[in-house]
């Protein structure tokens, strides 16, 4: 937990007093193991889901609570949840206990081989673990509605969206040639991305010059805390925006752009970023996977362990001083404030490289 302790560190330094930041550090404590492993979503058959979440090195359960709760309580995306700290009781079957405005609360839990809680009952209610892959050490996938191939020709057979006049000239920027810490990981040169296919020919990622020196700064201020940026995605021909809309079922297109008003990343003004740690290479962990379309990739989901929702609040905020503001629906996709004075672009990589 040491890392997940540093990262707590962090986060308080940059948006408090070193002082503060210290003494609040002396309050964080490692969960138990046996409690990490249940840390997630959990759905009944009747539509009622909780969430438990590891919060100051304690256990929460979060069930969804009348609009004027009173009590301890996070909102989120319209629902409000009851926060109820769970404790230990019984270890042989695990058994947790909570109370909140003086009734008790009590949670038995399944665990898998591999340490997972797969089953929750609450209060009696049986409540199913949803995973989503990359807990499991598995990639997000969608199941696409057409054959790549048939997706790839009609992306290509179509035309962008008309451009109006007066935009700004393109002048994209290589970011191999920034002299920053920095892990250039394009999931779409790979298999590993949500359509199973590989989408661009190169690991490659390029921004408009501004956002390019604006990437420098945030990396500046992170590598004073050990940290570089991880790039999964930076400029996308528009080709591609339209693979991702229609391969992607209607239920999940809020994570996808509209390729009829085109996306930021076929602006060359939009970023899709984890952290890593300089010292190690290792990526830092956060709520969700990269392209995960889950609840859990949000800016601001209230679950999954205190470390990640660090890592995601830190890297946000550096990213904002910046210039860049976070899309609403994926706590990686980082938009360059300007990106509305750049054209549509529908090139490839070999053609900028020219």
């Amino acid at each position: 937990m040491k890392r997940a302790r540093l990262l707590k560190t962090l986060f308080l330094l940059v948006t408090l007093s070193t002082v503060f930041a210290v003494t609040a550090l002396a309050f964080v404590t490692d969960i138990p193991d046996q409690l990490q492993g249940l840390v997630g979503r959990y759905e009944s058959h009747n539509g009622n889901h909780i969430l438990l979440r590891e919060n100051q090195g304690t256990l929460e359960l979060l069930r969804e609570a009348e609009k004027d709760f009173q009590g301890e309580k996070v909102e989120f995306r319209g629902i409000v949840y009851q926060v109820i700290t769970m404790e230990i009781v019984a270890e042989a079957p695990l058994s947790l206990a909570g109370t909140v405005e003086d009734r008790e609360h009590h949670m038995s839990a399944e665990i898998d081989a591999r340490g997972f809680g797969v089953i929750c009952w609450l209060n009696g209610e049986p409540f199913e673990r949803v995973f989503y892959g990359p807990e499991l050490g598995l990639g997000f996938r969608i199941e696409a509605i057409d054959d790549p191939e048939s997706l790839r020709q009609r992306a290509l057979d179509a035309s962008p969206p008309a451009q109006p006049h007066g935009l700004r000239q393109p002048d994209l920027v290589n970011l191999e040639e920034l002299d920053i810490p920095m892990i250039i990981d394009i999931r779409y040169a790979t298999e590993d991305n949500f359509m199973g296919i590989v989408l661009y020919p190169d690991n490659l990622a390029f921004l408009q010059r501004p956002a390019a020196e604006a990437l420098e700064k945030a990396a500046a201020e992170l590598e004073r805390m050990g940290l570089g940026l991880v790039v999964y995605d930076a400029y996308r021909p528009w080709y591609v925006t339209k693979m991702f809309w229609d391969a992607t079922p209607q239920e999940l297109r809020g994570f996808v752009a509209n390729p009829a008003y085109g996306s930021r990343h076929n602006r060359g003004c939009a970023a899709d970023l984890g952290l890593y740690w300089l010292d190690t290479g290792e990526y830092v962990e956060m709520p969700s996977g990269f392209d995960e379309f889950s609840g859990r990739a949000y800016p601001d989901y209230p679950g999954g362990m205190q470390h990640q929702r660090d890592a995601r609040d830190l890297l946000i905020e550096v990213m904002k001083d910046a210039g860049f503001s976070v899309y609403e629906d994926e706590w990686w996709h980082f938009d360059f404030y300007l990106w509305q004075e750049y054209p549509i672009i529908n090139i490839d990589f070999e053609e900028i490289l020219q």
